[in-house]
């Protein structure tokens, strides 16, 4: 995904880029938001680009992939732990806490999906790298 922003502060390799909302910013929350409303991104500035100026960034990292991972396999967790849990509780002959036991059995699931998630985060070691690749203006 490419972005053009205006270059706010530059420490070291790093710099601070103010951008403008786009539609595909809804969902990644690799940017914070600044005092004003603006958006605002910390950017790997390999090319040296200095305060006041227009650059491109690019945000590199699969934001389809990391939705999915983040959001849809803990769902999945949880109505699979549900199904199971209360599938079980009846077998065993206890229709009558079937609901509740599936309901613990998702939740286990959901927080058991939540530590995977993370577990996969940190051992795959992705994350969203945001590199300075052009000096617009």
């Amino acid at each position: 995904m490419i972005e053009e922003g205006r270059v706010i502060e530059v420490k070291g390799g790093l710099a601070k880029v103010e951008i403008r909302r786009s539609t595909s910013c809804g969902t990644c929350r690799v940017c914070w938001m600044s005092e004003e409303g603006k958006m605002v991104a910390c950017a790997e500035n390999l090319i040296g680009a200095k305060v006041g100026q227009r650059v491109r960034l690019q945000v590199s990292g699969s934001i389809l992939k990391a939705a999915f991972v983040v959001y849809i396999l803990p769902l999945v967790g949880l109505i699979v732990g549900y199904g199971v849990g209360s599938s079980v509780t009846k077998a065993m002959g206890y229709p009558g806490y079937a609901e509740k036991i599936g309901m613990i059995c998702g939740l286990a699931t959901l927080a058991l999906s939540f530590l995977a998630v993370r577990y996969y985060g940190r051992k795959t070691g992705q994350r969203y790298q945001i590199k300075v690749i052009q000096v617009v203006a």
